[in-house]
């Protein structure tokens, strides 16, 4: 007998009050039928009696037992252990047993779990396969449990028992308490990790889609022209847009008369505006070829990405180049005109 420290807030059970009517004929263990893998309650060195499960059988009536919660591996004599292999529930008991608490009824469970009112957990078959994720990755995970021992399609422990379905990776707002967490959780629903990385990448592969498809890089050049100008010249934005919107480069190029300041003063702005423009872009460009060569081993969907940004970079570039050939040449040829007048 082992002294109780908690008193009636003790979480285990230790019995309860019967009617003597109730109570049953004492039947002598059957040490005959117990063999490997029997259930039992086994005597700890404690002294209280712990389900476990025999390893083997030994001589002179002893047993190698294995306790089921600590782990532990014994040798133990006939008189120390009880089978459970013969021992039933009644209907009595299964009626009374429903006033029992949370902890009363688990530990039933565990060890009458060889009787005909046996509970058994049976797997759900997976939403999505366990490792599945593994594609971004090098799969380390599924290596090492196919060295511990484990079979593909089957539920995890030693009895292939267990859970199938993989638990998902959730990102939980930042800052907020776990309760706050549930409840935005059950009202608007939270993404897993894989949800998130699937919509992103189909939004990137859209937008990527839509750079290709929509954009007009003639106009982008002109878009971030009028951009810089205005930001670097507040005081003649007014003046800088008129003269993109209303001449071109081909009007300039064709005037019969003599070449004016203003116009040669906005030639040599936008040779400024367009180099830097092509500075900005090979930077860009190196950037992305960094990170292609970064992720080439890891994430080749991230890096399909990153190739096409880098051809619509590449794109841009050949455009500012062409740009910046023909404002040079007009350039030029200004110079040329001014020595003639």
């Amino acid at each position: 007998m082992v002294k109780v420290m908690f008193y009636n807030k003790c979480r285990y059970s230790h019995g309860y009050s019967v009617k003597f009517s109730d109570l049953e004929e004492y039947i002598l263990p059957n040490y005959s039928s117990v063999q490997r893998d029997s259930k039992c309650l086994a005597k700890y060195k404690d002294g209280l009696w712990y389900s476990a499960v025999v390893e083997n059988c030994l001589d002179n009536q002893k047993y190698c037992i294995k306790y089921v919660n600590s782990g532990d591996i014994n040798t133990l004599a006939a008189h120390e252990i009880l089978p459970l292999e013969d021992l039933s529930i009644s209907d009595d008991e299964d009626d009374s047993s429903s006033s029992y608490s949370c902890d009363d009824t688990v530990y039933q469970a565990e060890v009458l779990n060889t009787s005909p009112n046996e509970i058994k957990y049976e797997a759900v078959p997976a939403i999505s396969a366990i490792g599945s994720w593994e594609q971004h990755t090098k799969g380390i995970g599924s290596k090492l449990m196919a060295k511990m021992g484990y079979v593909w399609g089957q539920g995890l422990g030693k009895d292939s028992n267990g859970r199938i379905d993989p638990v998902e990776a959730i990102v939980l707002p930042k800052g907020k308490s776990l309760d706050k967490c549930v409840e935005i959780r059950e009202m608007a629903g939270l993404k897993s990790v894989e949800e998130r990385f699937s919509s992103e990448q189909k939004k990137e592969q859209q937008r990527s889609k839509n750079i290709e498809v929509n954009q007009n890089p003639e106009s982008s050049v002109f878009a971030f022209l009028n951009k810089n100008i205005s930001r670097s010249n507040d005081s003649s934005s007014s003046k800088n847009k008129e003269v993109f919107h209303k001449r071109s480069i081909a009007e300039i190029s064709d005037s019969n008369g003599a070449p004016s300041k203003s116009q040669a003063r906005d030639l040599n702005f936008e040779m400024y505006s367009v180099g830097e423009a092509i500075k900005k872009t090979r930077k860009e460009i190196c950037r992305l070829n960094q990170s292609v060569n970064r992720n080439a081993e890891r994430n080749e969907a991230a890096c399909c990405l990153l190739r096409q940004k880098m051809t619509t970079q590449s794109q841009l570039l050949r455009s500012l180049e062409a740009k910046e050939r023909k404002i040079s040449g007009q350039i030029e040829r200004r110079r040329s005109d001014r020595a003639l007048f």
